[in-house]
């Protein structure tokens, strides 16, 4: 049985909205049974770790959204780059969280420092809005560059290309993006 792959769209509000209800009323469905076996402690338990891993993926679309609107990422591309958006940020956020615990178990100032840089991002990010955001002078991007070949073009649904006798990340952002 060959299935048609599924084409590539930019996700409207109403398909969004849709998904998000179909996977909150199948975690309901899900915290029935536990109900009815195990009791309303264990139900609530599931409904209140669902309703935090919930507001964790809020937070981790925001991360998204920022990342898809700084790298230009075209809307119709953006649902193909999250698996790996959202690997990248669990794997990030983990090793961020276990350097961050002991960074402020070893100095509890740091905390403040945290803050700052929290501020200094959001000042960064209102201002980045009204200036426009260079994507190519970016230090990590640029760090990235020396060791992964890159494209001069961003190429629709394709994130690697062979080019030059070998494989190229494909650049968001830049000149064409």
């Amino acid at each position: 049985m060959d299935r048609e792959p599924r084409r590539a769209h930019a996700v409207k509000f109403r398909e969004g909205l849709a998904w998000s209800l179909f996977w909150i009323t199948l975690a309901a469905r899900l915290a029935l049974p536990l109900f009815f076996r195990s009791g309303r402690e264990t139900s609530m338990e599931f409904a209140a770790a669902y309703l935090v891993e919930f507001s964790l993926s809020v937070d981790n679309l925001f991360i998204f959204l920022l990342l898809f609107r700084y790298f230009r990422v075209p809307p119709i591309s953006s649902t193909r780059c999250c698996p790996g958006a959202f690997l990248g940020v669990r794997v990030m956020r983990g090793v961020f969280i276990l350097v961050g615990i002991e960074l402020i178990r070893m100095f509890h100032w740091i905390l403040y420092a945290f803050g700052a840089l929290l501020v200094a991002s959001g000042v960064q990010l209102l201002r980045q809005g009204k200036l426009g955001m260079a994507v190519e002078k970016n230090p990590a991007l640029r760090w990235f560059r020396r060791w992964i070949p890159v494209t001069e073009d961003f190429d629709g649904e394709i994130f690697f290309v062979r080019r030059s006798g070998g494989f190229r990340a494909v650049a968001a952002g830049t000149r064409g993006g």
